[in-house]
């Protein structure tokens, strides 16, 4: 019996289980930054994204909207376009500094 796959958009295969995409991406991706913090911390070593202030304000304007979305449980249209406009103003901030 082959194994299930389930295509990726860069056209990779990916393994998954009932047909699901795989959540590998997702969490190589959004747990970098908490684990490398996790560890300086722990470890007393100064931390630094190398961001500017903007950038960091950005960023954390992003995880207070992502965890006010994601305690809900489900996220209106509303929501999904103030996630937008935050994206659009860093596309404006990245081009125009």
């Amino acid at each position: 019996m082959p194994l299930p796959f389930s295509s990726m958009t860069s056209g990779a295969r990916a393994f998954s289980l009932g047909g699901r995409p795989s959540l590998t991406p997702l969490a190589t991706i959004g747990l970098t930054i908490p684990a490398v913090a996790v560890t300086a911390t722990a470890l007393g070593l100064p931390l630094s994204l190398g961001l500017p202030a903007k950038e960091v304000a950005l960023l954390a304007l992003t995880l207070l909207l992502t965890s006010m979305t994601l305690t809900g449980g489900r996220a209106t249209v509303l929501q999904g376009a103030v996630h937008l406009v935050v994206f659009a103003v860093f596309l404006f901030l990245a081009m125009v500094p």
